[in-house]
């Protein structure tokens, strides 16, 4: 997981693209705490 995710930033060029790609690693991380929280109830 860890190689993934240094290989998936080091493509990132911009502060622009870091910014957008760190929003959505957030909202996909919201999302399954989500989905864990409605599975685990």
């Amino acid at each position: 997981m860890d190689k993934f995710y240094n290989e998936t930033y080091l493509k990132l060029e911009t502060p622009e693209q870091a910014q957008v790609y760190a929003e959505r690693s957030l909202q996909i991380a919201q999302e399954m705490f989500y989905v864990f929280s409605m599975i685990k109830s």
